[in-house]
Formats: structure tokens, sequence, C-alpha cells
């Protein structure tokens, strides 16, 4: 029979159980132990416009409102024409991402305002292990709420004491993004820092207009009330006109068109034409008799302006870095505002009216058309057939999630590596459980590699290093807390970790454990391949160097530097 060095120990007691955990706590028979994987990257999700709860205190909902609120009620969400004082009463706050139509409240089936919104997004995360609340499989889940009507530059600090939120607790170097529609927005303002972009490996797009969209332009003309059905769109033009978010998905490019052809950029974002809701005001208070300023254009100028120098700053392309992913998921098939028909009307005021038709295609989400998807620099892209607000909650959504998912955190590659060590493991984890518990024969074989080590008779010093050998690899099966670094300082530099009792694994993963006794170092995946399929054994990876271990502590070291000894020198037949 071929006896096997004493290092062999170390490899059988790698059998580990499917990629898992970026962070969690467990317990053995030594106490409590702490997981850390810094590679497997917890997920931060960020809704879009109009999806977010925004409450005024006492437990009061102003968006999306309650099964009582009407058009009144949403007064409190107008702002004053700095995009940021409310402009009567309490400011309103994002507290959390928007559940179902009636905030994150369902009690009706079948009722618009009670129906889900993100609901099936988050039901997904948790099918995937992934939950906001604390968990027990360590999978980190967190979200982030913002207010959508304020300017989206203001919310990039708060993005960062979130995303350092997450790296502190799950113990991981980066974060992934899944972003909706506006949200997107959020991600590529975080992602022109290149120090910021550092915590970022992986940025999911879906539905984001990166180019803005025809029907935001429609919104602050005509109104529209993101399908909020307890509010108006003439309500949603009252209260929106300072709504800095808003202006910034107005599209970058041209979406009005006349006999003449498209409106260059200067004349659709001008002052030489009066909205149709603006004119119907001011019908309104002229009727009532009440003194009414018209204001040409969009509402709010300043803001009109800034939102082509806000697209202009985020650019046609992703900003590119080494380490990070990008994919964008854009819904198609669904009917779609692609550009508006307009028509300037002569009311017999200094200026016209502009009369606006949408021309719609399939070629969008319902909300978001193909002109305004298109972004460039991607790594991929992918299509679902759903509208805008119902992508992240889709199931055509989710594998590709999923699969994006995985490859941002190489979960394919490491779960192929996992087995092959299980596979390696499980064909010796036998045969050392019986060398060291139960064998006599192993025994005498123990003291011949030990007399062979040390080339001479033994004696009563050498016969105590022997005994202490042997009862330091029955503790290893005993007890171990095993971490093991494949390819170290390289750029496929991964962790492993094993945690033994009873010369049973008792958890076992990515990542690394912690209190540990033992290191092992394996200078390449190919020579980890090499000994898991027995084209190298153990002795030949040390004495050439491509293998080393170590205890945690002085005298471990000296203890385990002794077992390396052995497997280099002691191996026979």
């Amino acid at each position: 029979m071929k006896i096997k060095s004493a290092i062999v120990l170390l490899f059988v007691l790698f059998s580990v159980i499917p990629v898992q955990a970026l962070y969690k706590e467990g317990k053995d028979s030594y106490g409590t132990y702490y997981v850390e994987d810094r590679l497997t990257y917890p997920i931060i999700f960020i809704p879009g416009m109009a999806g977010s709860n925004l409450d005024v205190g006492g437990g009061e909902n102003a968006w999306p409102g309650g099964l009582s609120t009407n058009d009144d009620a949403f007064s409190v969400l107008a702002l004053k024409e700095d995009g940021r004082s409310p402009a009567a009463g309490a400011l309103p706050v994002a507290t959390s991402v928007m559940r179902y139509g009636a905030g994150n409240v369902y009690m009706i089936a079948g009722d618009w305002q009670f129906a889900p919104i993100y609901q099936g997004f988050y039901d997904y995360m948790a099918s995937e292990g992934y939950t906001i609340e604390p968990n027990t499989n360590g999978k980190q889940f967190f979200d982030f709420p913002y207010d959508f009507r304020q300017d989206n530059r203001r919310w990039t600090p708060l993005l960062d004491n979130l995303i350092n939120k997450a790296l502190e607790k799950t113990k991981s170097d980066k974060v992934i993004l899944f972003v909706h529609s506006m949200g997107g927005y959020q991600a590529r303002l975080y992602m022109k820092d290149p120090a910021r972009a550092k915590k970022v490996a992986g940025v999911v797009f879906m539905g984001t207009p990166h180019h803005g969209a025809a029907i935001a332009f429609w919104a602050f003309s005509e109104g529209y009330n993101f399908d909020n059905k307890k509010l108006s769109d003439k309500k949603m033009w009252e209260i929106s006109p300072n709504w800095m978010g808003g202006y910034q998905l107005l599209p970058d490019y041209s979406v009005v068109q006349d006999n003449n052809g498209f409106w260059p950029l200067e004349k659709m974002y001008g002052q030489d034409w009066i909205s149709s809701q603006e004119y119907a005001h001011y019908l309104e208070a002229k009727k009532q008799g009440k003194q009414y300023t018209i204001r040409y254009g969009l509402p709010n100028h300043k803001f009109t302006q800034d939102s082509i120098a806000f697209h202009q700053y985020l650019g046609n392309t992703v900003d590119k870095y080494d380490w990070v992913k990008y994919y964008m998921i854009e819904g198609v098939q669904q009917p779609t505002a692609q550009y508006l028909e307009g028509a300037l009307e002569d009311v017999g005021l200094d200026k016209p009216v502009l009369r606006l038709k949408k021309v719609q295609t399939g070629r969008g989400d319902g909300t978001v058309g193909s002109a305004g998807a298109r972004i460039d620099g991607v790594d991929e892209k992918f299509t679902v057939a759903s509208q805008h607000g119902e992508i992240p909650s889709n199931a055509l959504t989710h594998p590709i999630l999923t699969q994006l998912r995985k490859k941002i955190n190489n979960e394919d590659k490491r779960g192929q590596t996992v087995a092959l060590i299980r596979q390696y493991a499980d064909s010796r984890l036998g045969e050392t459980k019986s060398w060291v518990f139960t064998s006599p024969e192993e025994k005498s074989i123990v003291v011949n590699l030990v007399l062979l080590l040390l080339r001479g008779a033994p004696d009563k010093e050498k016969m105590e290093l022997r005994d202490e050998i042997r009862k330091r690899i029955k503790a290893m099966a005993e007890f171990a807390h095993v971490n093991i670094i494949v390819a170290a300082g390289t750029p496929q530099e991964d962790k492993f970790y094993v945690a033994v009792n009873n010369a049973q694994v008792v958890d076992a993963g990515t990542g690394t454990i912690r209190p540990s006794n033992v290191i092992v170092n394996i200078d390449s995946f190919d020579t980890l391949n090499a000994i898991a399929t027995h084209r190298m054994t153990l002795s030949e990876a040390l004495k050439n160097g491509n293998l080393k271990f170590k205890g945690v502590s002085a005298m471990e070291k000296l203890k385990y530097k002794m077992f390396a000894w052995i497997a280099k020198y002691g191996s026979r037949s």
C-alpha cells in the first residue's frame, strides 16, 4: 500500500459545500467562528423615479399615498423654485423603496393602488438567498430609497455611505449595483469618481433612460401621473414644476416634430411657446378673475437648461474600469412614445400654445423608447418583453439577473474549483481517518518517517518528537479551522476555508474563517488542479515550492514546519 505523507491530512480536510456565505457566523466545539468572503459581493438596489416612499412623519405617506389619498393631499409634494425646499409644510423624506402601489402595504388583490411595484423583485432576491433583513446564510442585500423629486447629484454622498456600510457589514471588497430606471443615473454619477468606482464590481441597468424619454417632455407640458391613479395628470403637473429629478429625465435628443421636421433642442427647450397645461391653468384663473403669470416653455427654465448639461456630463458611454462589468436590460415590445407630433396654435396671446400628440411604436418598454435606452460601453445587452415599471419584478428578468450576478461574482468558476477540491478530498478522507485513529501499521510507518527525517537511531528525545507530531496530526483531524489561499498576490487570488470537528467537515466554502489554526498556500490553480487530479503529489508540490503551509502562532509554525519536512522527505511505499 502506498503511504501518503502527513501533509495529506490538510488536503483531505478540504471537503467543501457549494459556494456560499459572503459573511456569516457559525459555532463548533471551539466556539463561535466568523466567515468572510471578500470576493462574493453584496447587492445594492437603486429604484427609479417615483419608486421610493415619501413620508411626512407620523406614519403619513405622501407618495404614493394611502387608500383615501386624493388630488389635494399630494400638494405636500410641491417644491419651491430651488428644487429642494417644500412649497408648504414639512419636507417629505424617502423612507423605503416602494413595494406596492400603496407603499409597502398589500391589502386588496386586483386593486391597482395595492398592486405590487418592486415586491416581485424583493421576492426574487429572497429566492436567491438575499434579504434586506439579517439572515443566517450571509447573503446581504441593501436598497437605496431617495427623494426622486430632487437633483440626482445630491444623493451620491449618501449612496457612498450606504456602500461603505455594506462593505463593512459583509467584509467584501466591492458591491454590485442593480439599478432601475432613473436609479441608473445614481449609478453613473457614482462611477464618475475612480476612487468610488473601486468599490463596485458590476452595474446592471434595468430600463434606464440613459438619454432621457419623450414621456418626460410630455409630463412637463401635458401632465403625467406615473400611473399613480390616486391623482390626476393635472395635479401632477401642478406639484412637479420644480422637481429637478424629473427634468433630468428629459431627452437629450429632439422628440418634438412638426411639418418642418424635428425641432432643435434650442427650440424644444426654449421659451417661445406655451404648454397646454400652462394655457389651461391661465384660462381657469381668468375665468375666476385671478391674476396669472404665464410661464413660457417648460415650467422651470433653469432646470430645463440644466438637464442638457446633466446628460452631457453623463455622456454617451459608461465610465470604463478594468475591474467593472456593465450590463443593460432593456424592456421591449410595449407601445411607447418615441416622439411627439407638435403643432403651434395661435390663441391670441403673445406666444402660441404647443399642442402635442404621442407617436407610439413597440420599440420600448412603454415609458423609455429605444433612442433613450441606448448606451455605449456596456459588456452585454439583454431585452425582455416587459413594461417599464415591471422590469425588476418580471420573471423574464430574473434568470438574467442571476446569470449576471454569477458572472460578476465568478461563481461558476469558483464553484467548479470547489467541486474539484471536494472530489479530491472525498477520495482521501477515509484513508486518513484510518491512518490517524486506528491503524497500528500506519503508526509504525510514522515512526519510520520520523527516523528517516532525523537520520539516526531513536532516542528518548526523538521518540518524544515523533509522538508530538502524531498528536498534532490527530488534533488537526479532531479540530481545525483551515484557510486555503490560491495564487496569492496575483489577479487570480482566491480563498477557501474548512472547519473540521471529529474528522468531519462541519462547514466549508469560499472565503476565510477566523479564528484559524492552519494556513495553506498554493501558488496557482494549475497546481491545485494537478494535485486534485493526482498529476502531482503533495511531496512534489512541497519540494518544488508550489505548496506551503503553516500554523498561525509561533509554536504552531514550528510544528507545521516539521510536518512539511516529513511530507518532503518521508514518503515511501
